[in-house]
Parts: C-alpha cells; sequence; structure tokens
C-alpha cells in the first residue's frame, strides 16, 4: 500500500499526534515536576497548594451560600454540619484537562487574538465545571452512599469535563476550517 506523504502531513491528519504530544509533554513535565528537592518540584508544590486553597475557599463559600455549612482551611474543605472534610489535592485541580485544551488549541491553526480570546472563554467554562464539581462532591459526600461519592468523584467530572473539552476542540477545529476555506 502506498501512502501520500502530503495527505498525511495535512492538518486533519496531524490532530491526534498533537492531542497526544501534549499529553505526553504534560506527563514528562509532571513527572520532573515531582522530583523531590528541585526548584521545579519546589515550584510547583507551592503552586498546586495555593491553586488548592483558592478553590477550596470558592468552594466553601458557594457551599455556604448554598446551605451546606463549611469552611476552608488551607486545600480543606470543612463540611460543618457532618463534621467531614473533602481536600483539594493536585487532581482536583484539572490540571492535565487545562493544558490538554491548552495545548490543543495553541496548536492548532488561527489567529493569536482569537485564540487568546478562546483559552480565557474555555478556561473559564473548566473552572466553572471543576468548581461545580468540587461543590457536588462535597454535598454527595455528606448525603449519599459512599458508592454514590465515589461514582461522582472518580467518573461524572471527567466525562464532564473531557466532553466538554472535546466540545470546544472541535468547535474550534470547524471555526478555523471554515475560516481557511473562505
Amino acid at each position: 500500500m502506498k501512502y501520500n506523504s502530503k495527505v498525511l502531513l495535512e492538518e486533519q491528519y496531524l490532530i491526534p499526534f498533537k492531542i497526544i504530544s501534549v499529553y505526553i509533554g504534560w506527563k514528562l513535565f509532571d513527572h520532573f515536576a515531582e522530583i523531590p528537592g528541585t526548584t521545579l518540584n519546589h515550584f510547583w508544590t507551592s503552586l498546586v497548594y495555593h491553586l488548592g486553597c483558592v478553590y477550596a475557599v470558592v468552594t466553601s463559600f458557594i457551599l455556604t451560600i448554598g446551605g451546606l455549612k463549611a469552611t476552608a482551611s488551607s486545600i480543606n474543605i470543612n463540611l460543618v454540619a457532618s463534621n467531614k472534610q473533602v481536600w483539594v489535592q493536585e487532581h482536583c485541580l484539572a490540571i492535565p484537562a487545562i493544558v490538554v485544551f491548552c495545548g490543543a488549541i495553541l496548536l492548532f491553526k488561527g489567529r493569536w487574538s482569537e485564540k487568546a480570546m478562546f483559552l480565557a472563554i474555555g478556561l473559564s467554562g473548566i473552572i466553572c465545571i471543576n468548581l461545580l464539581r468540587l461543590i457536588l462532591v462535597s454535598v454527595a459526600f455528606v448525603q449519599f452512599s459512599p458508592h454514590i461519592f465515589r461514582l461522582m468523584h472518580s467518573y461524572v467530572y471527567a466525562i464532564v469535563t473531557y466532553a466538554f473539552i472535546f466540545g470546544l476542540v472541535a468547535w474550534w477545529m470547524n471555526r478555523t476550517t471554515e475560516n481557511s476555506t473562505e
């Protein structure tokens, strides 16, 4: 079977390779960021901790407004009435999802001003979904069985977030493809 190299190098055929390369780049960064005692590890650990604190404060505030008394202490969301805690750790911050989304948009064609606007919209959406996830996980932790809590914590968020990201990336690619043919 003979392959036409020009066809294989077209944008549509490079999409999976670009996204996979972004994810591999993220995993390499994450690997090196986990090496204790390095400057990168110190920076990364500090950044993750501070982001976790922000998420905990905002989530606790929204939960309290919604009637579920909660306070934030560092990366902990203290659910006062039930005396339970939800910890906002690195995997709770949607960092891999954000990296894949940003990488996918940055690697595809389009004007930089439009990319910047689209990235801001997409990142805002991912952060809102992540906050909603933390709120729902906290409520599930207090109100439902451990099985429902694990289901929401482990699967529902991933499905919703990555479906949102896939939709945004597909929309961006369709939009840039339509603009390039006009």
